[in-house]
């Protein structure tokens, strides 16, 4: 199944799924002060039993698929990196695992902060560094730039831009 398709069914599925709850909610919402509706509802409870049970069993299904998409959703985030015809699934978990160590390699003994966000045409890496004087700052962004997309190269195999945006500390 395609990425596109496997997010088009997982949309589907969701607007579905709010939709149901938000009709459901009214239907709740106004059932007290309309005696037409309270009336079918006991009719419905005691004179269709299996439509009843149908209606439980319907919310059951729909109540685990919904869990089984949030435990997916979080236990396992992958990141789909689209190369020419062909994707891969990242784990995004492995991708912050590398930033964590290259950045511990680049800037040893210094806590660096950063978001990553990544989509399947690009990955952009905001990095918070620590006091560097501007007279450094450039070439110091340009090697760390280079290295991070030979990297991502040789590792992911991602030969697009790796776009690093950088916040410096103030002078201590």
């Amino acid at each position: 199944m395609s990425i596109k398709l496997k997010k088009t069914v997982r949309l589907v599925f969701h607007f579905l799924l709010g939709i149901f709850f938000l009709l459901l909610g009214i239907y709740f919402l106004v059932l007290p002060w309309s005696t037409h509706l309270q009336n079918h509802l006991i009719e419905f409870i005691l004179n269709d039993g299996l439509g009843f049970t149908l209606s439980g069993l319907l919310l059951v299904c729909l109540s685990a698929a919904t869990l089984y998409s949030l435990f997916l959703r979080i236990g396992f985030q992958k990141v789909y990196i689209k190369l020419g015809d062909r994707a891969y699934g990242v784990d995004q978990r492995v991708i912050h695992q590398y930033i964590d160590q290259f950045l511990s390699e680049r800037f040893p003994g210094k806590e660096l902060t950063y978001k990553l966000m990544v989509n399947p045409k690009a990955i952009r890496i905001q990095v918070f560094f620590p006091y560097i004087p501007e007279v450094d700052r450039d070439a110091t962004v340009d090697t760390i730039r280079k290295d991070m997309e030979k990297a991502f190269d040789y590792i992911f195999e991602y030969k697009r831009d790796v776009s690093l945006v950088v916040a410096f500390s103030p002078m201590p």
